[in-house]
């Protein structure tokens, strides 16, 4: 698919602020205000427009039909899909309830009731807000996070995984430290 990035003309020759992709579908040329005046951003943004809008007209079916039925579907039945299928792997119910509970207070504490709600720099926030709990628990937090984003993405309902990037708490080696 032929696509340019630029901003746009507006009368008398002045250029808009924002940057806009321009492309072709059937022969019909469109434009897309990307919303960002940096061209790096720009780019990236039009790169996912462009990969959505080819994998809709490939004609396999639904990456991205499927990638915005689950951001509609609350983190919560997403949960009990996952649960289900850490029980048949044969994970501990225990550890099931744990992950579980990791999951649902954060997303209780972050109001976060859709895929979409998620942020990891709410994360680290409520992380940073968390004085009563030991390091070694958050860590345990955002393992469960990792753990259930890398499924959601493996079973292609999201791109990414925006927990990757968080690094774990290091404060936990010190309260190992002062119990030996």
């Amino acid at each position: 698919m032929k696509y340019t990035i630029r901003k746009k003309t507006l009368s008398q020759g002045v250029k808009s602020a924002d940057y806009y992709l321009f492309y072709s579908v059937g022969g019909r040329r469109k434009s897309v205000n990307l919303g960002v005046s940096h061209k790096d951003i720009a780019d990236r943004k039009a790169s996912k427009i462009i990969e959505e809008l080819e994998w809709d007209s490939s004609g396999i079916p639904g990456r991205s039909r499927l990638i915005k039925e689950s951001s509609a579907k609350p983190i919560l039945e997403h949960l009990e899909e996952f649960s289900q299928n850490k029980l048949k792997e044969g994970c501990e119910p225990q550890y099931v309830n744990d992950l579980n509970n990791y999951i649902k207070t954060v997303c209780n504490d972050c109001k976060w009731r859709f895929l979409k709600d998620v942020d990891s720099n709410k994360f680290v926030l409520w992380r940073s807000s968390q004085h009563k709990r030991k390091g070694k628990t958050l860590n345990e937090y955002l393992a469960g996070w990792k753990g259930f984003f890398s499924w959601l993405k493996s079973m292609g309902r999201v791109l990414e995984n925006p927990f990757l990037s968080v690094m774990s708490c290091l404060s936990w080696k010190s309260d190992f430290a002062m119990k030996a």
